[in-house]
């Protein structure tokens, strides 16, 4: 019933989603970008159809997200959380201070899916396959990768912020284990992660 999109940039699957259309959604950004989406929706998506959706505009590098969370009237009780393509251009504080948050405002047994990148990618203390032209990318687009966490250590990590671990998967695991049986060939990186942690 209660859906937070972290990041959610011009993600609009909270508009065409039938779960999400029967949810609230709380849809977090940067206030630039969500300003746009926020006139970019409202040309596209009629009234009746978007009164689901609060916009909750946040800076995860600088927001007291908890506070702000529930003056959008996120209520504590089971909750999905999507965090997308965020955590890795954040840096250690953020980070562990949006996880804190999300543990505090939302219910046990919430879920927060989330992606992020392997810091051996990072630091280069592993070699990806694929790594180099990611992070050229993205440093052309003037959005370099700044943030990663270890596998390994994810258990832990999560645990001292209030979640425990349930799913953590490369995205190429991810691909071959999802997408390939359905026939689709998508680029997918050894190093990115998708990752699933319930609230404890």
């Amino acid at each position: 019933r209660q859906v937070v999109l972290l990041g959610a940039g011009y993600d609009s699957r909270a508009y065409w989603l039938p779960a999400a259309r029967r949810a609230t959604v709380f849809e977090v950004d940067h206030p630039a970008t969500q300003e746009r989406k926020r006139r970019l929706v409202e040309r596209a998506v009629p009234a009746g159809e978007r009164a689901h959706v609060r916009f909750v505009p946040a800076d995860l590098k600088e927001a007291d997200l908890a506070s702000l969370l529930r003056a959008a009237g996120v209520r504590r009780e089971r909750t999905a959380v999507v965090w997308e393509g965020v955590t890795n251009y954040l840096d250690e504080r953020s980070v562990d201070a949006t996880f804190t948050a999300l543990a505090e405002v939302t219910a046990p047994g919430s879920r927060v899916i989330f992606t992020y990148m392997d810091r051996r990618a990072l630091d280069g203390s592993d070699t990806f396959t694929g790594i180099a032209e990611w992070a050229t990318s993205v440093d052309a687009a003037g959005e370099p990768f700044t943030f990663g966490l270890l596998p390994d250590e994810l258990p832990a990590h999560l645990s001292g912020r209030g979640l425990n671990l349930v799913l953590d998967r490369s995205a190429r695991e991810a691909a071959a284990d999802y997408l390939t049986p359905l026939g689709r060939a998508e680029p997918a990186a050894p190093f990115y992660h998708v990752a699933e942690a319930e609230v404890a």
